[in-house]
């Protein structure tokens, strides 16, 4: 099983597109972020890309649940790779929700209105391994055009 990744997106604004590429790859010893780079945890040393296996979600599927705090019974919404709302290619998963999509997001604090949730994003395996991927946090916020 794999460890979700865990970071925060950059934000969602209502009525633009919205397409965040997710590249993926594994690295057999234990790394931290430090100053905008990979470094391994013991030694500080920067992560070599010979040391990176390419995620290959080949045959894959995946869902991305948009969750209000980390409790899974309340999801606002899910996006589907069934629906082309995830791309899988190769190393690369990609959310996809396009002008129409966003604008439809209801912005606020009241439910089913929201401004910054938990996305965990699962990948089922052409073996039927189901493994969780991604553990993000992602604002909604307002676009106007001037």
């Amino acid at each position: 099983m794999t460890n979700p990744a865990r970071f925060a997106l950059l934000p969602i604004y209502q009525g633009t597109s919205y397409e965040a590429p997710l590249p993926r790859y594994t690295v057999p010893y234990k790394t931290r972020w430090e100053c905008g780079r990979l470094v391994d945890a013991c030694s500080g040393a920067v992560v070599p890309d010979a040391d990176k296996t390419p995620e290959d979600y080949t045959g894959c599927s995946a869902v991305a649940q948009f969750l209000r705090g980390s409790d899974p019974e309340e999801v606002i919404f899910e996006l589907t790779s069934a629906d082309d709302e995830i791309i899988l290619d190769g190393d690369t998963l990609t959310l996809v929700m396009d002008a129409a999509y966003t604008a439809a997001l209801e912005l606020g604090e009241t439910p089913p209105a929201w401004s910054e949730c938990i996305v965990r994003i699962t990948v089922t395996r052409p073996s039927g391994a189901v493994e969780p991927q991604y553990e993000l946090t992602v604002s909604l916020l307002p676009w106007s055009e001037p």
